[in-house]
Formats: structure tokens, sequence, C-alpha cells
């Protein structure tokens, strides 16, 4: 949720916003859920401030099931 409300109100990382909690949302660890969205996000340019935000929530939390 908190990965998605950041993206939410930036309209370039509406679809990382939804990629990467769609992803996140099926992961148990928060690790795998910390890669695979700065993944994703990494390649879109639009969403380089999505990356970044995304990538930090993640890592502060150990539990995917908090996203």
């Amino acid at each position: 949720l908190q990965a998605y409300a950041i993206c939410k109100h930036m309209r370039s990382a509406s679809v990382c916003a939804l990629q990467a909690y769609g992803m996140c949302k099926r992961m148990r660890s928060a690790s795998i859920c910390d890669v695979q969205a700065y993944a994703l996000c990494k390649h879109m340019r639009s969403a380089s401030i999505c990356d970044l935000q995304a990538y930090a929530i993640c890592n502060q939390m150990r539990s995917a099931s908090i996203l």
C-alpha cells in the first residue's frame, strides 16, 4: 500500500506503481520485493523517482505482507 500510494500520485510512474504493487503483493520476503521492484523501475526513465522511493520503502520492510 505504501509503495503503491507513493507512486499513485505520480502520473509518469503509474505503470511502475501497478507493477511494483502487484509484484510485492505476491512476495513474502521484502528482500525479493526489493530487488524486483528496483529492477522493474530501473529501466523506466519516467519512473526514476518512483524507483528510488519504492526501493527505499521495500528496503526498510522485512515482510512484503506489510506492503
